[in-house]
């Protein structure tokens, strides 16, 4: 694979020539600028990245741990962690009453609160509250999303 180097980011040289060559004429943006910009953006965002990463391995490793050290036995489900991840474009709020905790009782709950340019969603406030009073509280927000734990 042959690398490009520009603005200190290796970048594949076919998908170098694809933007230069085929995206950006189309667009009318400099490729100059494109790349200046591209590479403000990656650097911005590597650390970010990093950091969900490095959280994602930590919450996989527990959970991989949680299985060999229950291995072989039955499953009890108030030791296991269940999890509900709500992502349904404007419906969220809807479909979590619908389900907690009439149906499901999760231990986890992952549902989309906030706007890629992280202001509130509409229904974000109603979700807080209605999971608090359902005895959820906040565990972390990643991205897009808040992390809900019953609290027991």
């Amino acid at each position: 694979m042959n690398l490009i180097e520009k603005n200190g980011l290796k970048i594949n040289s076919k998908i170098f020539e694809f933007i230069n060559e085929e995206v950006l004429p189309e667009t009318g943006i400099k490729s100059e600028d494109f790349w200046n910009k591209f590479e403000k953006i990656v650097h911005e965002l590597a650390p970010i990245n990093k950091n969900l990463i490095e959280k994602r391995e930590t919450i996989q490793k527990k959970i991989d741990e949680w299985h060999k050290k229950n291995k072989g036995k039955n499953l009890n489900k108030k030791e296991y962690t269940d999890f509900l991840n709500i992502d349904i474009e404007g419906m969220d709020f809807t479909i979590l009453k619908q389900l907690v905790p009439k149906k499901i009782n999760p231990q986890l709950i992952s549902i989309e609160t906030h706007s890629t340019e992280n202001t509130k969603l509409r229904d974000c406030d109603q979700i807080y509250d209605f999971l608090k009073s359902s005895n959820y509280v906040v565990l972390d927000r990643a991205g897009q999303s808040t992390l809900f734990k019953l609290d027991k």
